[in-house]
């Protein structure tokens, strides 16, 4: 049984103690919140730089090559563009071959016609098979060049020993020749169609020196040469063009 007389004594309460700081914040973010952005930042940035890194290397690696294909198509273009040069170089050169081939021939058509001493030599060489043949000319009254290969000609069938004979008609000139007022371009060599096998045979011969001369000539039987027929007609025409 308990005694009244005693009382009791509780011993004092301990109060916990409270030590917790106070949280400090800046713009609305504490220090570990600024910390993590700073990570962040940090990791962005050196995303950032790899990102740069690449892009430059990427960048140095396109110009380069870009570098390489413009010298590869400029020695293209140079390869190209010398080979266009040469070309029409080439065709400039046969251009100009081929323009001083055509004055060439057109100086030809308008020199006069005629018989170099060494022609007129092989023309009376070729016609002294048919010694004593007789042969007339006949002309047109004008002609830049007729009356001189006349000349010539006449020359050398004589010293072929072929005779002149007078022409039939009208007589002009030295030596005598005729007048053709309807003469055609070239030399034409007419013998009497009953000579065909002798004087024909003559005719022929003198104009094939003559065309081997440069001469255009030809031959062929005439019935006015039936007149005459012992002698071969030589009818000089205007130079043809």
């Amino acid at each position: 049984m308990a005694n009244p007389n005693i009382v009791a004594i509780a011993p004092p309460q301990t109060r916990s103690a409270n030590f917790s700081k106070p949280v400090r914040r800046m713009l609305g973010f504490d220090l570990e919140s600024w910390e993590t952005a700073l990570v962040a930042s940090l990791m962005a940035a050196a995303l950032a730089a790899v990102f740069v890194g690449v892009a430059t290397w990427t960048v140095i690696k396109l110009q380069r090559q870009a570098v390489r294909d413009s010298a590869a198509a400029f020695e293209t273009y140079k390869l190209e563009a010398g080979k266009q040069i040469s070309e029409a170089n080439a065709r400039t050169a046969e251009a100009n071959l081929q323009i001083a081939e055509l004055n060439l021939q057109l100086a030809k058509l308008r020199a006069p016609r005629k018989l170099s001493e060494e022609q007129q030599a092989r023309l009376a060489e070729q016609v002294a098979a048919f010694e004593g043949q007789e042969y007339s000319a006949l002309i047109p009254p004008a002609g830049i060049d007729v009356q001189g290969l006349w000349i010539e000609l006449d020359r050398a069938l004589t010293f072929g020993k072929w005779v002149r004979v007078d022409p039939i008609g009208a007589k002009v000139g030295d030596p005598i020749a005729g007048v053709s007022l309807n003469a055609s371009p070239g030399v034409y060599m007419a013998y009497a169609p009953s000579r065909a096998s002798d004087v024909g045979r003559a005719a022929a011969v003198l104009s094939k020196e003559l065309n081997s001369a440069g001469i255009v000539a030809s031959a062929g039987p005439n019935d006015d040469a039936e007149k005459r027929p012992s002698v071969i007609v030589i009818v000089i025409g205007l130079k043809p063009q």
